[in-house]
């Protein structure tokens, strides 16, 4: 008699972020629920770009995958971590070894040069790295910075290389996501097509998940899923 066993595959994938009933209402306005959400996953490994308009909670649900805000009920899931029952200290742990974070006014420290803003970003993460100064070489050179530019302070350089920078700052830990809020929002449309080619190159060499959000809907056929905000959280309260 002939035995065999059929072989099932299963492609399995994690989640990058999943949201299950989660809501958030500001102390001092506990009534109102700037985010209620059933329920929203996307998955790893992708290019995502999330839009809404101004007031929708884009910065609020930011604060929630990041961990600077815990939520005020249900589960925030990032990187399949339970955030939601996580102390401050654990969150803030997590979110430095694992989140990226290009930020729309870039949030650089004017006085200090590029090489030292980004070695700032990884002090922060409390991990030690023998190829730092490598590290920060190859991603200033792969972001195509001028070496003369390296030791000014960040804040006497144009707005195209403070925003390179604040792209290397946030892959200097290799990040397992990174989240970019508006960053595109003040510069032109070639600038823009640049800024995004370079993000989303470094993206896929660093094997990075990419959260975009911005509200400018031009830009949402650059990404993999588009995900409107106003769709998924239902705001309630006076």
């Amino acid at each position: 008699m002939l035995y065999y066993h059929k072989v099932i595959n299963i492609k399995l994938y994690r989640m990058l972020i999943q949201l299950n009933n989660t809501q958030f209402a500001y102390p001092a306005a506990p009534n109102k629920t700037v985010i209620n959400i059933d329920t929203w996953q996307i998955q790893q490994g992708l290019k995502h770009f999330l839009h809404g308009p101004s007031g929708s909670g884009k910065t609020t649900l930011l604060n929630l995958l990041t961990g600077i805000s815990a939520p005020t009920g249900g589960e925030v899931y990032v990187l399949n971590e339970p955030l939601h029952k996580m102390n401050r200290k654990q969150r803030d742990k997590f979110r430095a070894h694992n989140i990226g974070y290009i930020f729309q006014k870039f949030n650089l420290i004017p006085y200090l040069n590029a090489i030292d803003n980004i070695k700032l970003a990884h002090y922060f993460s409390r991990s030690h790295s023998k190829t730092l100064d490598a590290n920060i070489d190859d991603l200033l050179h792969t972001l195509q910075i001028p070496t003369t530019d390296w030791s000014r302070p960040v804040g006497q350089l144009s707005v195209g290389q403070q925003q390179r920078i604040s792209i290397a700052r946030a892959f200097i830990n290799k990040p397992n996501l990174l989240i970019a809020d508006e960053p595109t929002s003040s510069i032109d449309e070639d600038a823009k097509a640049n800024f995004l080619s370079m993000l989303q190159t470094l993206c896929q060499e660093c094997n990075t998940s990419l959260l975009f959000v911005s509200h400018d809907m031009s830009l949402q056929n650059m990404f993999d899923h588009s995900h409107s905000l106003p769709q998924i959280n239902r705001p309630k309260g006076a």
